[in-house]
C-alpha cells in the first residue's frame, strides 16, 4: 500500500497547526487525523531498517505498539502486524495505513499534521520523494507566551522557548529556499485569521485542490482532528476566528520577557515583518538575565548528571553485594 504521498503541516507548536488542519479538512476530498509523530515515534529507521527486515518485524511491531502514542491513537497491534505480514514493512506504507485508518478511509488525499515533524523534513523527503510541505509561522513573541503555558514546555525559560522558536524560523527559511514554491509553502499566521479565504484558496492551488466556502465555517466540524487528551490547548479551533488573539504576549509577557524574545530571534523577528515594541531595552539587564539562565541551565544539567551517576553506582554496590552473597 504505497499510494501517493500526503502533504505535511508543520511550524512550531502554538502557531496555528491545528487551526490549518481544521480549515483543510472541511475541504470534500482531504482527511487529516490527529497527529501521529510517526517520523519521531514510529519511523521504523529510528532503530530498525526501512524497509524492515524478517528479522525485526517482530521487535518493530512490539516497539511501536507499546508506546503510549499509539495507545492514544486506539490503533490496533493485530491490524498493524496484518499489515506488516502482507508486504507493509516501509515507513511510507506503514504511516499511510495510520492515516488511512484514523481517518477511515474517507477522502482521497491525505494530510498529516505533526508540529515537530519540521526538524523531521531530510527524512520526510527521503521517505516521500514528492510530499508538499505546508510551513505555518506565527508572531514569535505570541508563540513564546503560548508555549510557556502549556504543560510540555513547563517550567522552561523564556529565553530557551525562544530559541527554540528560533530555530523553527531558520529551518523554515532553509527548507523554503531548497524546495522552492511549488514544494513548499509558508503561511503566516496573522494573514490567515485576517483573510482566511485569500490564504485558503492559495494553499488549495498549492495543493492541487479546489477551495470550498465549508473551509471558512472549519469551526463546524463533525471531527476535531485531534484527541480528546489534547482538547485543553486546541479546543479553541471549536469556535470562529478570533482576531483578538494576535499580540496577546503584551499582557502575557512582562517587558524585559518581551525584549528577550526580540533579541533572541534577533534579525528574523523583522524578516518576518515583525515590529519590535518601541522603546530601547535596557542591554544591561538583559545581558545579566541571560547569564543567569544560563548559569542556572547548567547547574541543573549538571545535578541531573550527578544524580544519574550517584543511581549507577547505587545499582551496581547493589548487585556487588547480592553477588558475593
Amino acid at each position: 500500500m504505497q499510494g501517493a504521498a500526503p502533504f505535511f503541516i508543520v511550524g512550531a507548536g502554538r502557531s496555528g497547526t491545528t487551526l490549518l488542519q481544521a480549515m483543510l479538512m472541511r475541504q470534500p476530498r482531504i482527511a487529516i487525523p490527529p497527529e501521529t509523530h510517526f517520523f519521531c515515534r514510529f519511523d521504523p529507521s529510528i532503530h530498525f531498517s526501512d524497509p524492515l527486515r524478517d528479522d525485526q518485524v517482530e521487535q518493530y511491531a512490539a516497539w511501536a505498539t507499546s508506546q503510549p502514542w499509539w495507545m492514544e491513537l486506539g490503533l490496533d497491534a493485530k491490524a498493524l502486524r496484518t499489515h506488516i505480514d502482507d508486504g507493509g514493512r516501509s515507513a511510507a506504507s506503514i504511516l499511510l495505513w495510520m492515516l488511512r485508518t484514523l481517518t477511515n478511509e474517507c477522502a482521497p488525499r491525505l494530510g498529516e499534521k505533526t508540529p515537530r515533524h519540521e526538524k523531521r523534513l531530510a527524512r520526510i523527503l527521503e521517505v516521500f520523494p514528492d510530499a508538499k510541505i505546508i510551513h505555518i509561522y506565527r508572531d514569535p513573541r505570541d508563540v513564546v507566551a503560548s508555549l510557556q503555558r502549556e504543560p510540555w514546555m513547563a517550567g522552561q525559560s523564556v529565553q530557551r522557548v525562544a530559541r527554540h522558536v528560533r530555530g523553527t524560523l531558520a529551518r523554515q527559511r532553509a527548507a523554503a529556499r531548497q524546495l522552492g514554491p511549488d514544494r513548499y509553502a509558508v503561511i503566516r499566521y496573522e494573514s490567515l485569521v485576517a483573510q482566511p479565504e485569500r490564504e485558503l484558496r492559495r494553499l488549495c492551488a498549492f495543493l492541487g485542490e479546489t477551495f470550498c466556502e465549508e473551509m471558512l465555517r472549519f469551526h463546524e466540524r463533525a471531527e476535531p482532528g485531534y484527541l480528546p487528551s489534547e482538547a485543553a490547548w486546541k479546543h479553541l479551533t471549536m469556535a470562529p476566528l478570533d482576531p483578538s488573539r494576535h499580540g496577546r504576549y503584551r499582557t502575557l509577557l512582562s517587558l524585559r520577557d518581551i525584549r528577550t524574545v526580540e533579541r533572541v530571534v534577533g534579525p528574523q523577528l523583522s524578516a518576518y515583518d515583525y515590529e519590535r515594541e518601541p522603546g530601547e531595552p535596557d542591554r544591561l539587564v538583559w545581558r545579566a538575565s541571560a547569564m543567569l539562565e544560563r548559569t542556572g541551565w547548567w547547574v541543573k544539567r549538571l545535578a541531573r548528571s550527578a544524580r544519574k551517576r550517584l543511581r549507577t553506582v547505587h545499582i551496581m554496590a547493589v548487585s556487588s553485594g547480592g553477588a558475593s552473597l
